[in-house]
């Protein structure tokens, strides 16, 4: 099996799809900060729809997300052996999902972004409490609503 072919593809649907939440505690209200394992987005205290995406730190994730996604690739290569057409199928199946995720992302993170080079200007500090959750969609948000 061709890492390549599958593990690129998981490694930007991982990145699409599923990253971890910190919820800090600020002035009485939370403010979510997400990314695995560094934040790089971050609802924007700028303007009330628009958010904060640190590029430095966002390709830092997608680094581990593509050793993760090699990793696991890797395990179920080993234990499930795809052949021929099926395993054709397969990739172009993971491939055609990952390019509609990054395209779908892409027009979802164009709209009210403010890009920064490495630090979010979240206005968290360092020692506020954090709760950390884990988020699933294109554009992350937190499973429960913890402010009422």
């Amino acid at each position: 099996m061709k890492l390549g072919s599958f593990a690129v593809p998981v490694c930007l649907l991982l990145f699409c799809w599923l990253t971890v939440g910190a919820g800090a505690s600020v002035d009485n209200g939370i403010v979510n900060l997400y990314g695995l394992p560094l934040a790089w987005y971050a609802p924007s205290l700028a303007t009330s729809g628009g958010y904060e995406i640190a590029i430095g730190p966002m390709l830092v994730d997608l680094a581990i997300y593509g050793l993760v996604a090699c990793g696991l690739v890797w395990v179920v290569g080993r234990w499930l052996s795809l052949v021929g057409k099926a395993r054709r199928i397969s990739a172009w199946g993971l491939w055609i999902a990952a390019v509609v995720s990054v395209v779908f992302s892409f027009v979802v993170f164009s709209g009210d972004a403010h890009a920064t080079w490495w630090r979010l200007n979240s206005g968290v500090p360092d020692n506020a409490s954090r709760s950390y959750f884990v988020s699933v969609g294109i554009q992350p948000r937190p499973l429960l609503d913890r402010t009422k």
